[in-house]
């Protein structure tokens, strides 16, 4: 399946002959009263958490999908929305601990797998973000540079979307899932522009800084 306009998969974990039940489970057991109420809970918290992502509304997707999570620790589906909620917020640590949790509940799934690489290249490229930093601040543009440009190189690794220089300047359209990491990729970008003119490369910063913003209008 594709991906929604927040970056939710529309083949999400957990879809099955269930009819997505927390840990997919198809068993037909009889639940308790209290057991049933905390699964129903879970499924109302999760499905509430959709539509706060749906609506980009990621602070209140988090709270309602980590509650899902906390009651049902086998629901796939909630570890994978809080997941998303979290890249949306940048946290891409925490969204890969969510994914990976998520994955142990479902090993198999392709989604889930996608996710979780795509969370830890953004964890290594907020890394290379803050070395670079680090070097750029202490005026060493050029290893600052060679920061930068590994950071997004992991990204575009793991295919998640950051723009190459065939998209700029062309009204080209983003991978939906992109969406999670655009705020990194255009801070890599825009700090790359930074060192390169820093160091005299004017016309590839003019292509960096237009890549900034290409991710994100308000760079």
């Amino acid at each position: 399946g594709g991906y929604g306009a927040s970056g939710v998969s529309q083949k999400e974990p957990g879809d099955s002959s269930s009819g997505g039940s927390p840990g997919g489970s198809s068993q037909k057991t009889k639940k308790s009263p209290v057991e049933v109420s905390t699964r129903t809970l879970a499924h109302l918290l999760a499905n509430r958490a959709l539509a706060y992502l749906k609506l980009t509304m990621f602070v209140e997707a988090e709270k309602d999908a980590r509650e899902a999570a906390l009651r049902v620790p086998a629901f796939t589906k909630a570890h994978y929305r809080h997941g998303v909620a979290l890249m949306h917020l940048q946290r891409f640590a925490d969204a890969l601990a969510a994914f990976t949790t998520g994955l142990a509940t479902d090993p198999g799934h392709v989604v889930l797998q996608q996710h979780v690489r795509l969370a830890k290249a953004a964890t290594a490229a907020v890394h290379g973000k803050q070395q670079g930093n680090s070097f750029y601040s202490k005026r060493k543009f050029g290893r600052a540079l060679s920061c930068y440009s590994k950071a997004l190189e992991q990204l575009h690794v793991h295919d998640a979307g950051c723009a190459t220089n065939k998209h700029i300047g062309k009204d080209s359209k983003r991978p939906p899932q992109s969406a999670m990491i655009a705020p990194l990729c255009a801070k890599l970008h825009a700090n790359r522009a930074a060192a390169l003119s820093k160091l005299g490369k004017h016309g590839e910063a003019i292509v960096d800084a237009r890549a900034a913003i290409w991710h994100q209008r308000s760079h």
